[in-house]
């Protein structure tokens, strides 16, 4: 596999984990207020908080959030600022493990084969210090970073 074709499917995997996370974080803060499929189009664009006057094609820069998400994000922020140590340590490990079980689930692999890293570039450093090529056989290393 060539690097980019590893980055991108990295950067695939890391974006459907964080979605299936937040999705699933919405749901839990306001399940059933946001169902884009019993929605017209207006109610849908109206739960945004976009000047409506624009067409916003800001896609994969900077995204506002649907109500549902905007409310689970504000309840995560002032649960943390009431407690920040115990929200975190109260938190962390079913988030993580919820982020490892979509991810298992978006690869259909077993979760124990997922693992979390705290960057991009801790990933890839794991990933190229243990990976092993067959003797003889070029390793990713040797191939040219753009083909």
């Amino acid at each position: 596999m060539y690097r980019r074709d590893f980055l991108v499917r990295t950067g695939h995997l890391v974006g459907a984990a964080a979605l299936a996370s937040a999705l699933r974080e919405a749901h839990a803060f306001a399940p059933g207020q946001l169902e884009p499929a019993s929605m017209s189009w207006e109610e849908f664009r109206a739960s945004f908080n976009l000047a409506p006057d624009l067409i916003h094609m800001s896609g994969f820069f900077l995204a506002s959030h649907p109500k549902p998400v905007r409310d689970a994000i504000e309840e995560h922020r002032r649960r943390f600022d009431e407690n920040p140590i115990e929200y975190y340590f109260g938190n962390v490990e079913k988030a993580e493990a919820a982020v490892v079980a979509a991810a298992a689930h978006y690869l259909a692999v077993d979760p124990g084969d997922i693992a979390l890293t705290d960057s991009t570039t801790m990933g890839l450093g794991l990933r190229w210090a243990y990976t092993r090529s067959a003797p003889g056989n070029l390793d990713n290393h040797s191939r040219p970073l753009f083909d």
